[in-house]
């Protein structure tokens, strides 16, 4: 994985590969690997990395861990100026469980490759996992390589699947072979026609993080035991193509921040008009989601009946205006941002109820914020650490003692012509 790796992509290696027999849902493999993580850094087998989601770990350590993985589990490695003959010798790469790439040139000598015993195959950067795309940070994807379209007929063992800043513009048809695939990442990749993914029946994380796609098709529909879809960066997707999302019963987790944003407001479509782009309203669906991130750009997109899962504990939702990394978010787990001048608009149940959960809130523009804020629906903020309330003319006072707000720990207030007193009592 490299150094600084983020413990999220550790999650979804460590569920493809099924290291945690037992464990049945997203949530409760990230607690084990995290877990364990904590375990290893407190015994300095592991080091701190640049922020709390990720990891490093020493030369020294990460040599004695390849040579034992390469001995113990057949594990083949290239770094980015090595071409081994290892590569090139069929008898070896039957053998072979693990195959990790940086040096694209290898894939050459892997088409047509019988590889049974392999279950884990990745080739790409190292910082696979940064914010910014791939092919932004590194000056583009390498358009030059060309992935052989029979790569994947001797891997049909292949539980993990991991290309980083690749262009993929051209998925080989022999991906669609690999029936045992668990996890599949497409980190900061060139995409265009993904429908053949659809064939991946038992996926179960299917990350696109930062690609380039602008479809998201009704194949991926297909994709019935999907739990973890990541399309959090895809600046590119421009349709979700309706009852995707709805058919994906399974789902637990929906990752759609800095993404699609073009909600059909219509709940259902009609015969003669069918709806041409998903709907908030397919979230129905989604009776086992406990994580989900995502943008509407439009509070009136956002249905008036029952929307979230009752088991959703961690969201990052905005509503109207994008949460940007300039609102001083404090990544906690439950974050809600709502912006809107329209005094008469009246919020959906859903954004009322999530209100009393929500540890970070940001309101701008907010006329109403009086009302909101002391809502006898929400019964006060007993989650609450952080408060940012800006450009409200009407208010008068922020807290007052119905709130509940006893773990707050911060408060921004900005714009507040009106502001008579901050606590009230």
């Amino acid at each position: 994985m490299g150094h600084n790796a983020a413990t999220e992509d550790l999650l979804k290696y460590c569920r493809g590969l099924g290291l945690f027999r037992g464990l049945d849902t997203i949530e409760k493999v990230r607690r084990r690997v995290l877990t364990l993580v904590s375990e290893l850094k407190d015994s300095s087998l592991l080091l701190a990395g640049s922020s709390p989601e990720r990891f490093d770990m020493h030369d020294v350590v990460c040599e004695v861990a390849i040579a034992i993985a390469s001995r113990d589990r057949g594990w083949l490695a290239s770094g980015k100026e090595d071409v081994s003959e290892e590569w090139s010798d069929k008898d070896r790469m039957r053998t072979c469980s693990l195959v990790s790439l940086q040096n694209t040139e290898v894939i050459e000598l892997l088409d047509e490759s019988e590889c049974p015993k392999l279950t884990f195959f990745s080739m790409g950067s190292e910082n696979s996992s940064s914010k910014m795309p791939f092919f932004f940070s590194m000056g583009g994807v390498d358009s030059s390589l060309k992935i052989p379209k029979n790569l994947f007929e001797g891997m049909k063992g292949l539980k993990v699947l991991n290309f980083t800043g690749m262009n993929l513009t051209s998925l080989p048809c022999s991906i669609g072979c690999l029936k045992t695939l668990c996890t599949l990442r497409l980190v900061g990749c060139a995409l265009k026609d993904i429908g053949i993914l659809g064939e991946l029946v038992n996926l179960e994380i299917l990350d696109l993080r930062n690609s380039t796609i602008r479809v998201l098709p009704k194949e991926i529909g297909e994709l019935r035991r999907l739990k973890l879809l990541d399309l959090s960066g895809c600046r590119n997707l421009e349709v979700i193509s309706p009852n995707v999302l709805s058919s994906l019963s399974r789902l637990e987790e929906l990752y759609l921040y800095d993404s699609f944003n073009g909600w059909d407001w219509e709940v259902e479509g009609s015969e003669n008009n069918p709806r041409s782009k998903a709907s908030l309203v397919e979230l129905q669906n989604l009776s086992r989601l406990t994580t989900l991130e995502v943008h509407v750009p439009d509070v009136r997109a956002i249905p008036k009946q029952k929307l979230f899962s009752r088991n959703m504990e961690r969201y990052k939702i905005s509503i109207a205006e994008f949460w940007s990394r300039y609102d001083g978010g404090m990544e906690t787990s439950r974050m809600l941002k709502l912006t809107t001048n329209n005094r008469s608009l009246q919020l959906a149940h859903e954004i009322k109820t999530l209100l009393r959960r929500t540890q970070d809130l940001y309101l701008r523009g907010v006329e109403d914020a009086m009302e909101m804020l002391y809502d006898p629906i929400t019964e006060g903020f007993p989650h609450l650490k952080h408060l940012k309330v800006c450009d409200v003319s009407d208010i008068k006072c922020v807290i007052n003692p119905s709130m509940l707000v006893s773990f707050l720990e911060s408060l921004f207030l900005e714009g507040l012509m009106n502001l008579e007193a901050i606590c009230d009592g």
